[in-house]
């Protein structure tokens, strides 16, 4: 009876395997939150060109673009019975911040569309204020 072995493990192997888990964890983590980012930042980029195809809808049926102000009611909301030209109004997936918008107006035939999201934080490459779409230079990433 005396040379029975007992099973089980020791306190040393349990805090070796805790140690290993955390180190496993501390390199996964921070690359499973960036992909998440990474998501936004792409989802953002679609929005934005799907809101530039509508805006350029209503450029073929106005011949103009949307002033600033207006630019929302008359590209997601119905107008004199039609439909609207997109709904729902997309919002930046980071932050549910709805999109910018700014038109040359001069003669309204330029506009710039523009994320106000966060995800421009966590990947180093984007800058604030972007991804950008122009109808001349197409999707500007930074």
């Amino acid at each position: 009876m005396k040379n029975q072995k007992k099973k089980g493990y020791t306190l040393i192997e349990l805090m070796i395997v805790i140690v290993i888990i955390g180190i496993l964890s501390s390199i996964v983590l921070p690359h499973m939150v960036k992909g998440r980012y990474q998501a936004q930042y792409t989802a953002c980029q679609a929005n934005l060109r799907n809101m530039a195809s509508a805006l350029e809808i209503y450029h073929t049926d106005a011949g103009q673009y949307p002033k600033e102000g207006e630019w929302q009611s008359k590209i997601f909301q119905s107008q004199g019975g039609n439909p609207p030209y997109m709904h729902p109004e997309p919002r930046c997936p980071s932050n549910n911040q709805t999109y910018g918008y700014e038109v040359d107006s001069i003669d309204y035939h330029n506009f710039t569309t523009h994320c106000c999201g966060i995800h421009h934080l966590i990947i180093k490459a984007v800058t604030e204020g972007f991804p950008q779409y122009n109808p001349r230079r197409g999707l500007i990433t930074n």
